[in-house]
């Protein structure tokens, strides 16, 4: 503030000998010996007897800075227009306005000051980027990248700039812009802390999970009291598999803020992962204690107590859930919890599960629970099209990460997939195999196609999430072309201990403790017969390791009506 009433002295004191010369000097000596008081009186004396405009300017910017210190918004403000309404143009006038007008609650004219100044300084990348702040502080991120792309291309940028660029490109869902303006800001200054964290959290978004780990242990060693950052890498070490890395983040991050709930339930997540659920439940619950009623913190818990073996407990705890929020997915986990047994599991249920489980889809399904339902599809496929001489048309429902895709990608023209996970389809668009993807409900989806559009559909570990197959065997049915294939897997209900429930095995289907369906083969062959599928082949296969135990199941292979001679069948059998 001193230095600023220095430069404006000087400028007076050169130019303008007598009495408001002689207060300025007044007020600087006032100020500067701590006499604000003294120093605003010598001010307003210097603008009342100033004999030109250039003197009464200088003497209100200063005042302006004075009566700003001294905590008088209003009155700086007053004096800034004054001086801008009389004297010539002044860039810095205009950008001190507009901050003072924002501190006042003022947005509507911070915003037009910032205005106002740039049509009087085009060149000003200063007053852009001051726009571009008070647009992101209203909320209005597309305005506000427009004023910093502005403020970047006049010259030189600062990483701060380049940083709250990318913060609102991010804001915008132009995740990479926002990548690309995040390294621009590091470039600029290698050592910007937040600008690492927040690069970090786009590019777990964008699935890179390993450079994102990168990222937030840079973070972490030029801020080692940044609890985002620990939080950050924890999250990403789990997401990728590293569990001990992980737990050290969660563990910084927890020494850090012991009482944080964001802290408390990341900690927890990782000593579940890990396999100690005591210890999970116990930082769930003080995370709770933090946040009573946190519909997320509940649900987490009830998890940690179903891996504990501790069903009732779950159970107590999804019903808090329910309390809460009665229409809460979460009641689908209830009814598979205490033998009840609905048509479908809920939409939002599968799409969270897998939304939350994209990152590390492939290699946990695949190393750990020995999925190996694509391939197998895949070897029941190949004898049919090699006899079918050209390439077919696909679609792929729950097409998640790819898996499917890549499997049958030497038989396939044209593959089209649907999940209703949105971070799988994400992944599924980045192996480039697909023609189109979407995200919804399959049978919604398959509603909105055409009619005899395809020549195979494939529902690999998908209709374990549906009970009731009636509606999509139908669309399916209705989506094939004459002779086309539907390939499925489903667990075995065949395979579990009788459970007692007439009705329930009437229905054809059941509802596991997993949340998963299992289904009758009596029930798979009865739509097969009533959807008009003239060839079927089936397999006895283990779909999937279940805490360490085999999953029975069957892969089924049906054949539309309407086209050539199959190949003979392979007869049934356990893969």
């Amino acid at each position: 503030m001193l230095n600023r009433l220095k430069a404006l002295v000087r400028g007076h004191g050169k130019s303008s000998p007598g009495a408001a010369a002689d207060a300025v000097r007044e007020a600087e000596a006032a100020f500067a010996s701590g006499q604000h008081a003294a120093a605003e009186a010598a001010l307003r004396r210097a603008i009342a007897t100033a004999s030109a405009p250039a003197e009464r300017t200088r003497a209100e910017r200063m005042l302006a800075s004075i009566l700003s210190a001294r905590g008088d918004r209003r009155g700086a403000i007053e004096a800034l227009r004054s001086a801008l309404g009389n004297g010539p143009p002044d860039e810095e006038a205009w950008n001190e306005l507009c901050f003072l007008l924002h501190q006042e609650g003022d947005a509507a004219g911070a915003r037009d000051a910032a205005t106002r100044g740039i049509a009087a300084f085009p060149s000003s990348a200063v007053l852009r980027t001051s726009l571009g702040n008070l647009h992101a502080l209203g909320g209005d991120f597309v305005r506000a990248a427009a004023a910093y792309e502005e403020a970047v291309s006049l010259g030189p940028p600062s990483a701060e700039l380049c940083y709250n660029l990318a913060i609102a490109l991010a804001k915008l869902g132009r995740r990479a812009d926002a990548i690309e303006r995040y390294r621009q800001a590091i470039a600029i200054d290698p050592s910007h802390a937040a600008a690492h964290v927040n690069l970090a959290n786009a590019l777990r978004e964008d699935g890179r999970t390993g450079d994102a780990c990168a990222h937030y242990e840079r973070a972490a060693n030029l801020a080692p009291d940044s609890v985002l950052a620990h939080l950050g890498a924890a999250g990403a070490y789990q997401a990728s598999g590293d569990l001990d890395r992980a737990l050290a983040s969660a563990g910084r991050a927890h020494a850090l803020a012991p009482g944080d709930a964001r802290v408390l339930t990341a900690l927890a997540n990782v000593l579940l992962e890990r396999g100690d659920a005591e210890g999970a439940i116990a930082r769930y619950v003080e995370a709770l204690e933090r946040k009573p009623g946190d519909i997320d913190l509940l649900m987490r818990l009830g998890n940690a107590h179903f891996r504990r073996g501790d069903r009732a407990g779950a159970v107590e705890r999804y019903r808090e859930v329910l309390a809460i929020d009665p229409a809460n997915p979460v009641g689908h986990l209830v009814d598979s919890l205490t033998g009840g047994t609905t048509e479908r599991a809920p939409d939002h249920y599968v799409a969270r599960l897998f939304d939350e489980y994209a990152d590390r889809f492939d290699a946990h399904l695949v190393k750990e629970l020995r999925y190996d339902i694509p391939r197998l599809a895949a070897d029941m496929l190949a004898p049919h099209a090699a006899a079918a001489g050209r390439r077919w048309d696909v679609l792929d429902l729950g097409c998640g990460t790819g898996l499917v895709g890549a499997a049958i990608e030497p038989f396939t023209r044209r593959i089209v997939g649907v999940d209703l996970s949105p971070a799988m389809i994400a992944k599924a668009r980045e192996t480039g195999r697909y023609a189109r993807l979407e995200a919804g409900e399959l049978v919604a989806m398959m509603r909105g196609e055409p009619d005899a559009s395809y020549d195979l559909v494939t529902a690999a570990d998908v209709f374990v999430y549906v009970g009731r197959l009636d509606d999509a065997i139908g669309e399916i049915a209705r989506l094939l072309r004459p002779g086309g294939f539907a390939v499925f897997s489903v667990e075995s209900r065949d395979a579990l201990p009788a459970d007692g429930d007439a009705s329930a095995h009437g229905r054809g289907f059941r509802l596991n403790r997993s949340g998963r369906y299992a289904h009758a083969l009596a029930y798979l062959e009865r739509l097969a017969r009533e959807h008009g599928f003239a060839f079927a082949e089936r397999h006895d296969v283990t779909v999937r390791l279940d805490h360490g135990e085999p999953v029975a199941g069957y892969l089924v292979l049906w054949r539309a009506a309407g086209g050539p001679s199959a190949p003979a069948a392979p007869s049934a059998g356990t893969s």
